[in-house]
């Protein structure tokens, strides 16, 4: 059993004085799981109005203590079991906030140096490569977002899984120190607007933060534009301490403000992007394997050849590579392992090449910016003919699918309107919303069949880009998750192909 007082101070709860004799064995915030002697924490969600039920559900449950947010108003019935079962029950000024606090505090044991990445593109790749570095560097590391926990000496079986890029603390907290327990002392980890403004990672004491590039998405959540910057700038000015560096790319209004809030507070800076920054590239020469890049980084030129095939990744794998530098690596040995990173799952991935010639790869690109900067890298390394093949997710902000379909028909040669995850809204419906950007494109259902068609239609030296899904192993029908993996699909489709042909 655990005291309460050894995780709360008096300033943090508000109601009667914290008793030596309050103790709890585990921290809730999910009223149905509640067991006996839990401590439950009543977190208001963003579609009820009220936490009564769930504190009701608790107490039935055997909560011993409740934190409830203040001015939470409960009715007669539930103060009259309150009393009766002799719940101790305490208002907290913010619920979101103090699940971060007493989840560090529960779990303690940190990796000694946490990167946080956050922007709209980017997370996941600047995640790998960083953790990519570290380990070609001799450091064991890991690092944690949309792919769930990677680290190639990181044992997982202890680990919980998640479906979000920045975990909930109950989540967040116990991976941290499961890492540290097993000797990670180095971790990359994405920081996503929802999180930063659920705060779930409020108490990660980060070394680093760095921010990649900021556009259209996440306004069914956020509202505006300027709400989802300020989300994404807590990072900066509220979770990084001072003692901390920023990485940030400044090649874009919203990376150049992120570098003001940072020489605001007076934080170490290191900057990209920009031809006046600390590190810049002069000059990419896309190859059909990769990118050969001229840069120079604080003074000093040097070039590399980056076996990724997408320019974008050019900014990615400097953005790591400040990172790194910032964490202690050495600039020269850094730049010799530079070559040997690997692509990143689901981003930009080669899935193989056609009988007649074609080039498919799959990536996770599902926002405007992200599709636009994926075909424009695309069309470097061919001068054939682009396929994609794409949908737009339900339930999610309506805004950015005719300008997706904009985007495609600007960039491809062919484009292909399918599903991606409809989740509750109608597939029809969505493709509709799609198409009012690309008139003329293809429109089929099944995504598989696009695929199959996209496939089927390209000749020698043309691409085809399966884009919105990448990693994903499932697309979201109604509620219900059906496998589907776009990689193997398109994978069965080849090798059906070449049986044919046989």
């Amino acid at each position: 059993m655990k005291r309460l007082v050894d995780f709360l101070t008096q300033e943090e709860v508000r109601g009667k004085s914290l008793s030596e004799s309050l103790l709890f064995n585990a921290l809730c915030v999910d009223s149905r799981q509640v067991q006996e002697k839990n401590l439950f924490l009543a977190i208001p969600s963003f579609s009820e109005n009220s936490t009564e039920p769930h504190i009701l559900e608790a107490i039935q449950r055997g909560a011993s203590i409740i934190l409830m947010q203040q001015n939470t108003t409960l009715s007669p019935r539930v103060l009259e079991l309150i009393e009766t079962k002799k719940v101790a029950i305490f208002e907290i000024q913010n619920s979101r906030l103090m699940a971060s606090a007493i989840a560090s505090r529960l779990f303690s044991a940190h990796p000694s140096i946490v990167a946080g990445i956050t922007g709209t593109n980017g997370k996941t790749s600047v995640a790998s490569f960083t953790r990519q570095l570290w380990e070609l560097l001799g450091a064991k590391s890991a690092s944690l977002g949309t792919l769930g926990v990677q680290g190639t000496k990181v044992e997982k079986s202890g680990l919980i899984d998640f479906s979000y890029s920045t975990p909930d603390p109950l989540i967040l907290y116990p991976i941290l120190e499961n890492l540290k327990l097993q000797g990670v002392n180095h971790l990359a980890m994405e920081v996503s607007s929802h999180g930063l403004d659920m705060y779930r990672a409020e108490h990660v004491q980060f070394k680093v933060a760095a921010f990649t590039n900021l556009s259209h998405e996440h306004l069914d959540y956020h509202g505006t534009m300027e709400a989802y910057f300020q989300a994404k700038a807590r990072l900066f000015k509220e979770v990084l301490s001072s003692q901390g560096i920023a990485v940030v790319n400044v090649g874009t209004n919203f990376g150049q403000e992120i570098a003001k809030i940072c020489a605001q507070r007076g934080l170490n800076l290191v900057t990209l992007g920009h031809e006046n920054s600390d590190i810049h590239v002069q000059k990419i020469v896309t190859e059909l394997q990769g990118n050969q890049i001229f840069f120079k980084a604080f003074g000093k030129a040097y070039s590399v050849f980056l076996p990724l095939v997408g320019q974008f990744q050019v900014e990615n794998v400097l953005t790591a590579f400040a990172i790194a530098i910032s964490t202690g690596a050495h600039c020269e040995e850094a730049i010799k392992v530079l070559e040997n990173l690997q692509g990143v799952k689901g981003r930009m991935e080669f899935v193989g090449e056609s009988k007649a010639g074609a080039s498919i790869f799959i990536d996770y690109a599902h926002k405007p910016l992200a599709l636009e900067t994926v075909l424009k890298s695309l069309r470097a390394h061919t001068h054939g003919q682009i396929f994609v093949v794409f949908g737009c997710g339900g339930d999610r902000d309506q805004a950015k699918r005719p300008m997706m379909g904009k985007i495609a028909t600007n960039h491809a040669n062919c484009v292909i309107i399918t599903d991606d995850n409809p989740r509750s809204e109608d597939p029809q419906a969505i493709r509709r919303q799609i198409l009012e950007g690309a008139p003329h494109a293809y429109e089929i259902a099944s995504r598989e069949e696009a695929i199959a068609y996209a496939i089927q239609k390209a000749k020698a030296g043309d691409i085809c880009l399966i884009a919105g899904k990448g990693h994903e192993q499932g697309q979201i029908i109604g509620s219900v998750n059906y496998p589907f993996c776009d990689r193997s699909v398109a994978q069965n489709i080849l090798a059906k192909m070449e049986g044919d042909s046989r």
